[in-house]
């Protein structure tokens, strides 16, 4: 049995086009540092949180599987979210808060207010 624990650092924009969305990169530790990128659609807030939570475990797994071993044992990984309750908490809320701004900035009519929204947009994050 294999245990890998994953603290997330932070999120970040990465990208927004009015079309896609806002495009987010997150990351987190599972030994090593890593991060992924997820596109946000136009969903809740908490199921997008826990889809993150389903990304990042399914990656730990497939990264940290044993191929080599014929032992039933280490075919089992655990994978475990440092303060999952808070983290998702905080997810939620963030992507809530983006999903608002981006409805604000689709919504812009102005185009100097929009280029200096869209800027301001991408400059948002969230610290673990």
């Amino acid at each position: 049995m294999y245990l890998v624990n994953i603290k997330f650092r932070k999120i970040e924009v990465s990208n927004f086009t009015p079309k896609d969305g806002p495009e987010v990169k997150i990351h987190f530790n599972d030994g090593k540092d890593k991060f992924m990128t997820k596109i946000l659609a136009d969903s809740k807030p908490e199921a997008l949180s826990e889809e993150v939570f389903k990304d990042a475990r399914m990656l730990a797994k497939k990264q940290n599987r044993a191929w080599d071993t014929d032992d039933v044992l280490n075919d089992v990984i655990v994978v475990r979210i440092e303060n999952e309750d808070d983290v998702l908490k905080r997810m939620a809320s963030f992507f809530s808060r983006l999903q608002e701004k981006a409805k604000y900035i689709k919504g812009s009519r102005q185009v100097s207010g929009y280029l200096f929204a869209v800027e301001n947009y991408k400059t948002l994050k969230l610290d673990f």
